[in-house]
């Protein structure tokens, strides 16, 4: 129930974000009550509190995981994502390249979350390597695309993931409605907790880079920031 939660909360469901956070969260400390050793609860529980910012606490259910389920790919990949925001770049590139050694058939989001490591790492072509494998499954996978493709200095290709970003984001997210000025960039900061403001600052310059910088000068503009998530809105659906 905690898992259809999250899914629901972390992917679309953004209308109704806190009331499946809270749904998500109180489900796993169930579980966990139930069994404290199911690494799958303690990387549910860690994925929540790194979206709230408490790293320190994400960082132990992780480590805990990772000692529960050193073989499990499915654990591993979300470490892999996990380790990364929190700035262990070198341990979360090895959690995601054992968990394409275990499962070689494994499904497609597997690249993404194997691709974030190599973006903290800086290894940009790798990331592309990686990242490319895998559809439009992550909201946010184009938009490290374009990030690391501005790094590599291919400010086309950049440009192109970014675009695709763009229609993703308002398929998904807004549901139809145009963005607010700056609400693409307070959207992908506020969907990858990083620990590191160093790494946070590394991600967004190389959006900035990839042609969202307009974004950033629209925002600074606006006498009140656009708050996430968005709350109800009116908007024409065909003759709705």
């Amino acid at each position: 129930m905690s898992l259809s939660h999250f899914n629901e909360w972390s992917c679309q469901a953004w209308d109704c974000w806190e009331k499946k956070e809270t749904l998500a969260y109180d489900c796993a400390k169930r579980a966990e009550l139930l069994d404290p050793d199911d690494p799958l609860v303690q990387v549910i529980l860690a994925k929540i509190e790194q979206y709230r910012r408490e790293h320190h606490s994400a960082e132990a259910r992780y480590r805990r995981a990772l000692n529960l389920a050193p073989n499990n790919a499915t654990i591993l990949v979300q470490l892999s994502s996990g380790f990364a925001l929190l700035g262990y770049g070198d341990l979360a590139a090895e959690c995601g390249e054992r968990a394409l050694a275990l499962n070689p058939l494994c499904p497609s989001w597997y690249f993404y979350y194997a691709a974030l490591p190599y973006f903290v790492l800086k290894d940009y072509s790798r990331a592309v390597e990686t990242g490319l494998k895998t559809p439009t499954i992550v909201t946010d996978g184009p938009a490290y695309l374009a990030a690391a493709y501005a790094r590599l200095g291919k400010p086309e290709r950049a440009q192109f993931h970014l675009a695709e970003f763009s229609k993703v984001f308002v398929e998904r997210i807004t549901s139809g409605r145009n963005p607010a000025p700056a609400e693409l960039l307070q959207w992908l900061v506020h969907v990858n907790p990083f620990r590191c403001e160093e790494d946070l600052h590394h991600f967004t310059e190389g959006l900035r880079l990839a042609g969202l910088e307009s974004e950033r000068a629209n925002s600074a503009r606006r006498s009140k920031p656009v708050q996430w998530p968005i709350s109800n809105v009116f908007r024409k659906d065909g003759d709705l």
